[in-house]
């Protein structure tokens, strides 16, 4: 299966395996042009706005001139690059690339003459705050023009966050507003709040409206080099204030941003400005703050993913050109239609593994079909149930029916029965666009045995309804299957101070009486409700052991997934169908041979073909 990883199409694509993943740091970065000004509808925005379709133009025809992107603190970059106007081409432009660390600029890369052709890469690896272009040109009447600038960081693996403080209400007091509080939630840098004055002993309190689990405040300042000396505080869900960031005795001038730990509830975030240093830049500035954020590590989750995609599907026959096939090819807009309108007719879907399925989705040509029908779906006894009956349908139907399942299933049998004469297609033939069947590994917890069943309700599908935990009270619970099954991830809900807490063993095969550790959860800091832990390798039990560490918490629900590995092979293709939809062929930086693009749709084919014929666990 590791031919079909992302991390190998990825670097395939790029025509080796050695490859390294880069990220372009300067989108969206703001860019300061100097030398010249900039022309109506060419603004300085279209430099790092990530396409080459969009330029930077200014005014008249001058030179030089100097672009600079601040990166707003220091970055690893491994590499810089400027695409031009295409047409520069044999055109006589030469330029500096410096980079900027503290207050020092180094050169990295400079040409005093000849000319550019195409996007120019810079191989430059280091440290960097600040990024400088500076072009110049022997020919006073070219007009300068710019596509785009790029400044590269190896993509390590980031945490992503919610800010729980977007669009909350914000409260200023002691000082009179020019730009609207509003600006310091409204999830954008680049606005801003500010005073009408020095704002000295100003007070801003963003209201989180309730309790909320947050693992950092960010405060964003309007730009760095500030002489500002404040203090941040939580508010906590009791209503008292604690101190978490103290710079009233600040002396430097201030960086752009603060990232201040709190993995903890709070209600709500204080700023207080409580004077200035008289460092910096800007000594005279007035009170000013771009944005207060409350970041929650993003929950991850287990996602469904389509089983149904390019399945065989047989049944009734087609027309010419509108196959059966056309159900399951994840195309909204092409159909399957019974051969001269012919009904009944039906449409069967072989998942060809059974899978535990949540829900299918039915989609038709569109809305105000006068069909009647119904979907029914065939476990791995060949046990018919039926999830969708509209058979006395006196109505027209919905473009889109989302059907619950909820079992494990092996076929989805779509027909269509009846038309019941009513709408303004009343002589519709029968037609279906797309049948969906989206599966999770399934939850072996649901529903098992715990002890003590005081934990019952840990494993009973209510993720808002659990147990409260104080000390001195039971933590330890065991959870068993009733079966022996292969487990490769563990999700927890719920919430303690400080992020939960717990260790977790899995009973021995060979001993019943020998618990064997497998996941230790006892340092996790973060605070989110949702904790999802994928395993280096499944394990095989039959039960399971938790111990929770935290002095008193909540616990709403245990899960454990089933290890199902052509689900995971069905998610690569996702993803790498993804990756090809967004490859664009061409010679600029970001894109890529059309030879590349093929390749990688014929290792697509192949995934879909391998999954096809998977029918063991295999694991990668």
């Amino acid at each position: 299966m590791d031919k079909f990883s992302v991390t190998n199409m990825e670097a395939f694509l790029e025509g080796g395996s050695s490859a390294v993943e880069k990220v372009n740091i300067a989108l969206g970065k703001n860019v300061v042009i100097e030398g010249v000004e900039t022309a109506s509808g060419f603004p300085a925005s279209n430099l790092t706005d990530g396409t080459t379709g969009s330029a930077w133009m200014p005014s008249e025809a001058k030179w030089p001139v100097t672009m600079t992107i601040d990166l707003e603190e220091e970055k690893n970059l491994n590499g810089i690059a400027f695409a031009p106007n295409q047409a520069a081409g044999g055109f006589p432009i030469t330029y500096k690339v410096e980079v900027r660390n503290g207050a020092t600029w180094s050169t990295v890369a400079e040409t005093i003459d000849g000319t550019i052709t195409g996007t120019i890469s810079i191989d430059y690896k280091g440290t960097a705050d600040a990024v400088r272009f500076t072009f110049n040109s022997t020919d006073s009447t070219l007009v300068p023009e710019m596509r785009e600038l790029m400044v590269y960081e190896n993509a390590g693996e980031k945490v992503e966050y919610d800010n729980v403080a977007l669009n909350k209400p914000v409260d200023v007091k002691n000082v009179g507003t020019d730009r609207p509080a509003s600006n310091i939630t409204d999830g954008d840098d680049n606005t801003f709040w500010s005073a009408t004055s020095e704002g000295i002993g100003a007070e801003i309190t963003v209201d989180l409206e309730k309790n909320e689990m947050v693992d950092l405040v960010e405060v964003v300042f309007e730009k760095a080099k500030l002489p500002f000396q404040f203090e941040v505080r939580a508010i906590e869900a009791d209503g008292t204030e604690t101190t978490i960031l103290d710079k009233k005795s600040e002396s430097n001038a201030l960086e752009r941003r603060y990232q201040i730990p709190v993995e903890r509830e709070i209600k709500g975030i204080k700023y207080i400005l409580t004077g200035k240093s008289g460092a910096g830049d800007f000594p005279g500035a007035w009170a000013a703050l771009a944005e207060i954020k409350a970041l929650r590590e993003k929950e991850v989750v287990v996602e469904a993913i389509n089983v149904a995609l390019d399945k065989p599907v047989t049944g009734s026959d087609a027309e010419s050109g509108k196959p059966l096939s056309n159900i399951t090819d994840g195309k909204e807009d092409t159909l399957w239609i019974s051969n001269g309108g012919v009904m009944p007719a039906n449409a069967q879907i072989d998942l060809i593994n059974s899978y535990f399925v949540e829900n299918i989705e039915l989609i038709f040509e569109k809305e105000g079909l006068p069909f009647q029908f119904h979907v029914d779906v065939i476990d791995s006894n060949d046990v018919v149930h039926t999830v969708l009956d509209m058979r006395e349908n006196d109505t027209v139907i919905d473009h889109k029916y989302t059907i619950p399942v909820g079992k494990n299933i092996k076929a989805i049998d779509v027909k269509i029965t009846g038309n019941n004469g009513q709408g303004t297609s009343y002589l519709a033939w029968p037609a279906i666009a797309e049948v969906k069947a989206y599966s999770k590994p399934e939850n072996v917890a649901l529903n098992a045995t715990v002890n003590p069943d005081t934990g019952a309700a840990l494993v009973d599908g209510n993720e808002t309804n659990g147990i409260t935990i104080r000390s001195g009270d039971v933590k330890e619970y065991i959870i068993d299957f009733g079966k022996i099954v292969d487990i490769n991830t563990i999700e927890t809900i719920g919430k303690a101070y400080g992020g939960l807490k717990y260790t977790v063993e899995y009973r021995s095969m060979e001993d019943e009486n020998e618990w064997i550790s497998f996941l230790d959860k006892s340092a996790n800091t973060n605070a989110s409700e949702k904790l999802l832990t994928a395993l280096k390798n499944p394990i095989t039990t039959n039960a399971v052991k938790v111990k929770f560490i935290n002095e008193s918490f909540t616990i709403n629900e245990f899960k454990a997934y089933k290890a199902d590995a052509t689900g995971k092979l069905l998610t690569y293709i996702g993803e790498l169908e993804k990756t090809y939809n967004s490859t664009i062929v061409g010679e600029l930086s970001g894109q890529y041979p059309q030879e590349a693009k093929d390749a990688l749709l014929l290792s697509i084919n192949n995934a879909k073909a391998a999954s096809q014929k998977m029918e063991l666990i295999l694991w990668k």
